[in-house]
């Protein structure tokens, strides 16, 4: 091992600390964290039935798989201010 052929400078002293080989062992605790982790990255994130989420504007979506979807973006033609709304539009 490295720290066994290991010096210190003159007048340093080395503690060396043997480690209990049942201390480095994972605990009950070590693996029900590791259980939890686990089913919690199984859990699915999404609901299939469920209304996706409105999409960005300027956006088309293009295909899907799964719960991914592929966008592609869109052109919008800048309207002028006075044809958004009719002649008859009086502001409150």
């Amino acid at each position: 091992m490295h720290s066994e052929r290991m010096t210190a400078p003159i007048g340093w002293e080395i503690v060396r600390i043997t480690p209990d080989p049942d201390a480095l062992k994972p605990t009950s605790d070590d693996l029900e964290a590791l259980a939890d982790a686990v089913r919690e990255a199984a859990r699915p994130r999404y609901q299939p039935d469920a209304e996706p989420p409105p999409l960005p504007s300027g956006s088309v979506e293009v295909a899907r798989r799964g719960h991914l979807r592929m966008l592609t973006s869109v052109e919008i033609p800048e309207v002028p201010l006075d044809q958004l709304f009719d002649e008859d539009f009086e502001p409150r």
